[in-house]
Protein backbone atom coordinates (compact mmCIF):
# COMPACT_ATOMS: atom_id res chain seq x y z
CA UNK A 1 0.00 0.00 0.00
CA UNK A 2 2.65 2.51 1.00
CA UNK A 3 4.44 2.01 -2.32
CA UNK A 4 1.61 3.95 -3.91
CA UNK A 5 2.29 6.94 -1.70
CA UNK A 6 6.03 7.51 -1.75
CA UNK A 7 6.34 10.38 0.69
CA UNK A 8 9.85 9.62 1.95
CA UNK A 9 11.77 12.84 2.42
CA UNK A 10 8.63 14.87 1.73
CA UNK A 11 8.80 17.11 4.73
CA UNK A 12 12.53 17.89 4.92
CA UNK A 13 12.14 18.73 8.59
CA UNK A 14 9.69 21.51 7.72
CA UNK A 15 6.61 19.92 9.21
CA UNK A 16 5.24 21.02 12.54
CA UNK A 17 3.58 18.50 14.88
CA UNK A 18 -0.02 18.02 13.88
CA UNK A 19 -2.93 19.34 15.88
CA UNK A 20 -6.59 18.47 15.54
CA UNK A 21 -8.33 20.36 12.74
CA UNK A 22 -11.95 21.46 12.58
CA UNK A 23 -14.22 21.89 9.60
CA UNK A 24 -15.30 19.62 6.78
CA UNK A 25 -14.50 15.93 7.23
CA UNK A 26 -14.81 12.68 5.34
CA UNK A 27 -18.28 11.20 4.92
CA UNK A 28 -19.46 8.78 7.58
CA UNK A 29 -20.22 6.01 5.12
CA UNK A 30 -19.24 2.43 4.37
CA UNK A 31 -17.13 1.83 1.24
CA UNK A 32 -18.06 -0.95 -1.17
CA UNK A 33 -16.14 -4.21 -1.27
CA UNK A 34 -13.86 -4.19 -4.31
CA UNK A 35 -10.99 -6.09 -5.92
CA UNK A 36 -8.86 -3.95 -8.24
CA UNK A 37 -5.71 -4.49 -10.29
CA UNK A 38 -3.21 -1.63 -10.60
CA UNK A 39 0.17 -0.92 -12.17
CA UNK A 40 2.59 1.33 -10.30
CA UNK A 41 5.33 3.28 -12.10
CA UNK A 42 7.86 4.56 -9.53
CA UNK A 43 9.02 7.52 -11.64
CA UNK A 44 12.62 7.09 -10.49
CA UNK A 45 13.91 4.96 -13.32
CA UNK A 46 12.75 1.74 -11.69
CA UNK A 47 10.56 -0.88 -13.30
CA UNK A 48 6.80 -0.75 -13.02
CA UNK A 49 5.00 -3.43 -11.03
CA UNK A 50 1.48 -4.80 -10.70
CA UNK A 51 -0.50 -5.21 -7.51
CA UNK A 52 -4.00 -6.32 -6.52
CA UNK A 53 -5.94 -4.47 -3.83
CA UNK A 54 -8.86 -6.37 -2.28
CA UNK A 55 -11.15 -4.64 0.23
CA UNK A 56 -13.65 -6.76 2.14
CA UNK A 57 -15.75 -6.55 5.27
CA UNK A 58 -14.41 -8.52 8.22
CA UNK A 59 -13.95 -8.57 11.96
CA UNK A 60 -11.08 -7.53 14.23
CA UNK A 61 -11.03 -8.21 17.96
CA UNK A 62 -14.78 -8.67 18.01
CA UNK A 63 -15.71 -5.50 16.12
CA UNK A 64 -16.82 -4.97 12.52
CA UNK A 65 -14.01 -3.69 10.30
CA UNK A 66 -12.73 -3.63 6.74
CA UNK A 67 -9.70 -5.67 5.76
CA UNK A 68 -7.58 -4.62 2.79
CA UNK A 69 -5.11 -7.07 1.28
CA UNK A 70 -2.53 -5.76 -1.17
CA UNK A 71 -0.45 -8.30 -3.08
CA UNK A 72 2.44 -7.32 -5.36
CA UNK A 73 3.54 -9.44 -8.28
CA UNK A 74 6.92 -10.16 -6.62
CA UNK A 75 5.15 -11.77 -3.65
CA UNK A 76 5.37 -8.86 -1.20
CA UNK A 77 2.07 -8.07 0.48
CA UNK A 78 0.41 -5.99 3.16
CA UNK A 79 -2.70 -6.30 5.28
CA UNK A 80 -4.60 -3.36 6.73
CA UNK A 81 -7.53 -3.36 9.15
CA UNK A 82 -9.64 -0.19 9.06
CA UNK A 83 -12.70 0.89 11.00
CA UNK A 84 -15.55 2.36 8.94
CA UNK A 85 -17.41 4.68 9.12
CA UNK A 86 -14.51 6.98 9.82
CA UNK A 87 -11.58 5.20 8.23
CA UNK A 88 -9.54 4.92 11.43
CA UNK A 89 -6.60 2.51 11.17
CA UNK A 90 -6.50 -0.42 13.59
CA UNK A 91 -3.69 -2.65 12.32
CA UNK A 92 -1.17 -2.55 9.46
CA UNK A 93 1.16 -5.45 8.60
CA UNK A 94 3.75 -5.57 5.81
CA UNK A 95 5.43 -8.73 4.53
CA UNK A 96 8.43 -9.11 2.23
CA UNK A 97 8.45 -11.32 -0.85
CA UNK A 98 10.01 -14.07 1.28
CA UNK A 99 6.92 -14.05 3.50
CA UNK A 100 8.61 -12.55 6.54
CA UNK A 101 6.90 -9.70 8.38
CA UNK A 102 8.76 -6.41 7.91
CA UNK A 103 6.47 -4.07 9.86
CA UNK A 104 3.47 -4.00 12.14
CA UNK A 105 1.58 -0.92 13.27
CA UNK A 106 -1.09 -1.40 15.94
CA UNK A 107 -3.39 1.47 16.87
CA UNK A 108 -4.65 1.14 20.44
CA UNK A 109 -5.43 3.34 23.45
CA UNK A 110 -4.55 6.63 21.73
CA UNK A 111 -1.18 5.41 20.49
CA UNK A 112 0.31 3.62 17.51
CA UNK A 113 2.96 1.00 18.22
CA UNK A 114 5.37 0.29 15.36
CA UNK A 115 7.26 -3.00 15.38
CA UNK A 116 10.12 -3.60 12.96
CA UNK A 117 12.46 -6.63 12.86
CA UNK A 118 15.09 -4.90 15.01
CA UNK A 119 13.32 -1.99 16.72
CA UNK A 120 10.07 -0.64 18.09
CA UNK A 121 8.58 2.86 18.08
CA UNK A 122 5.52 4.44 19.68
CA UNK A 123 3.68 7.61 18.64
CA UNK A 124 1.06 9.35 20.76
CA UNK A 125 -2.10 10.31 18.88
CA UNK A 126 -4.50 13.17 19.51
CA UNK A 127 -7.88 14.11 18.12
CA UNK A 128 -9.97 11.96 15.80
CA UNK A 129 -8.79 12.90 12.31
CA UNK A 130 -5.62 10.78 12.02
CA UNK A 131 -5.10 8.25 9.22
CA UNK A 132 -2.32 5.83 8.35
CA UNK A 133 -0.30 6.76 5.28
CA UNK A 134 -0.71 3.31 3.76
CA UNK A 135 -4.53 3.38 3.81
CA UNK A 136 -5.15 6.98 2.72
CA UNK A 137 -6.25 6.02 -0.78
CA UNK A 138 -9.08 3.97 0.73
CA UNK A 139 -10.11 6.69 3.18
CA UNK A 140 -10.32 9.16 0.29
CA UNK A 141 -13.17 7.09 -1.16
CA UNK A 142 -15.33 8.71 1.52
CA UNK A 143 -14.40 12.28 0.49
CA UNK A 144 -17.45 14.59 0.08
CA UNK A 145 -17.21 14.53 -3.72
CA UNK A 146 -18.98 17.02 -5.94
CA UNK A 147 -18.90 19.95 -3.53
CA UNK A 148 -15.42 21.41 -4.10
CA UNK A 149 -14.54 20.83 -0.46
CA UNK A 150 -11.21 20.73 1.35
CA UNK A 151 -10.52 18.35 4.24
CA UNK A 152 -7.71 18.86 6.75
CA UNK A 153 -6.38 15.76 8.47
CA UNK A 154 -3.35 14.17 10.13
CA UNK A 155 -1.22 11.52 8.46
CA UNK A 156 0.68 9.01 10.60
CA UNK A 157 4.16 8.14 9.32
CA UNK A 158 6.40 5.35 10.59
CA UNK A 159 9.86 6.89 10.13
CA UNK A 160 10.96 4.16 7.72
CA UNK A 161 12.93 4.71 4.49
CA UNK A 162 13.93 8.25 5.40
CA UNK A 163 10.45 9.50 6.25
CA UNK A 164 9.75 11.37 9.51
CA UNK A 165 8.11 9.69 12.50
CA UNK A 166 4.88 11.06 13.95
CA UNK A 167 1.60 12.70 12.92
CA UNK A 168 1.65 15.61 10.50
CA UNK A 169 -0.83 18.09 9.04
CA UNK A 170 -2.05 17.46 5.51
CA UNK A 171 -5.00 18.52 3.38
CA UNK A 172 -6.92 17.03 0.48
CA UNK A 173 -9.21 19.10 -1.74
CA UNK A 174 -11.34 18.58 -4.81
CA UNK A 175 -9.96 20.48 -7.80
CA UNK A 176 -12.19 19.42 -10.67
CA UNK A 177 -13.90 16.71 -12.69
CA UNK A 178 -12.19 15.06 -15.66
CA UNK A 179 -12.40 12.19 -18.11
CA UNK A 180 -9.44 9.94 -17.34
CA UNK A 181 -8.05 7.26 -19.66
CA UNK A 182 -6.19 4.35 -18.05
CA UNK A 183 -5.50 0.76 -19.20
CA UNK A 184 -8.85 -0.30 -17.68
CA UNK A 185 -10.78 2.19 -19.84
CA UNK A 186 -12.18 5.73 -19.70
CA UNK A 187 -13.70 6.98 -16.44
CA UNK A 188 -15.54 10.10 -15.34
CA UNK A 189 -13.55 11.16 -12.27
CA UNK A 190 -13.24 13.72 -9.53
CA UNK A 191 -9.69 14.98 -9.08
CA UNK A 192 -8.26 15.43 -5.59
CA UNK A 193 -5.07 17.24 -4.62
CA UNK A 194 -3.18 16.36 -1.44
CA UNK A 195 -0.49 18.56 0.05
CA UNK A 196 1.25 19.64 3.22
CA UNK A 197 -0.99 21.51 5.62
CA UNK A 198 -0.35 24.35 8.01
CA UNK A 199 2.59 26.76 7.91
CA UNK A 200 4.91 24.09 6.51
CA UNK A 201 2.83 24.01 3.33
CA UNK A 202 4.24 27.40 2.37
CA UNK A 203 7.66 25.79 1.99
CA UNK A 204 6.50 22.54 0.43
CA UNK A 205 4.42 23.72 -2.51
CA UNK A 206 6.38 21.49 -4.87
CA UNK A 207 5.05 18.43 -3.12
CA UNK A 208 1.61 17.71 -4.50
CA UNK A 209 -0.15 14.39 -4.88
CA UNK A 210 -3.11 13.86 -7.19
CA UNK A 211 -5.86 11.25 -7.07
CA UNK A 212 -8.66 10.54 -9.54
CA UNK A 213 -11.71 8.71 -8.20
CA UNK A 214 -14.75 7.54 -10.13
CA UNK A 215 -17.50 10.15 -10.02
CA UNK A 216 -20.04 7.41 -9.40
CA UNK A 217 -20.14 5.09 -6.41
CA UNK A 218 -18.16 3.26 -5.16
CA UNK A 219 -15.62 6.04 -5.87
CA UNK A 220 -12.62 3.76 -6.38
CA UNK A 221 -9.18 5.05 -7.33
CA UNK A 222 -8.47 5.21 -11.07
CA UNK A 223 -5.18 7.11 -11.21
CA UNK A 224 -2.59 8.55 -8.81
CA UNK A 225 0.30 10.92 -9.59
CA UNK A 226 3.18 12.38 -7.61
CA UNK A 227 4.21 15.82 -8.84
CA UNK A 228 7.83 15.85 -7.67
CA UNK A 229 8.73 12.17 -7.88
CA UNK A 230 6.67 11.76 -11.06
CA UNK A 231 5.36 8.39 -9.94
CA UNK A 232 2.10 7.13 -11.45
CA UNK A 233 -0.35 4.39 -10.45
CA UNK A 234 -3.12 3.41 -12.87
CA UNK A 235 -6.07 1.04 -12.81
CA UNK A 236 -5.47 -1.94 -15.10
CA UNK A 237 -8.66 -3.90 -14.49
CA UNK A 238 -11.55 -4.38 -12.10
CA UNK A 239 -10.85 -7.76 -10.56
CA UNK A 240 -7.88 -9.76 -9.31
CA UNK A 241 -4.98 -11.41 -11.11
CA UNK A 242 -7.44 -13.31 -13.28
CA UNK A 243 -8.49 -9.96 -14.79
CA UNK A 244 -4.98 -9.22 -16.08
CA UNK A 245 -5.21 -8.65 -19.85
CA UNK A 246 -3.41 -11.39 -21.76
CA UNK A 247 -1.68 -10.93 -25.12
Amino acid sequence: MDKKLRLAGLFLLLLLPAVAAAGVGFRQTLPAETTLLYRSHPGTGGESSLFVEALKKGEYKGIDAYIVNVEWEDGARSVGVISFPGGRPLLIQDYGKNGKKTKEAEYIDGKVHFTFPEKEKTVNLSGENYYDLSTLALVFRTFPFGQGEKVDFQVVMDGARGSPLGTFNMYVQETGREQVTVPAGVYDCYKLEMGVGGFAGVFARGYRYYFWYTAQEPHFLVRYEEKKERGITELVATGGWEALPRP
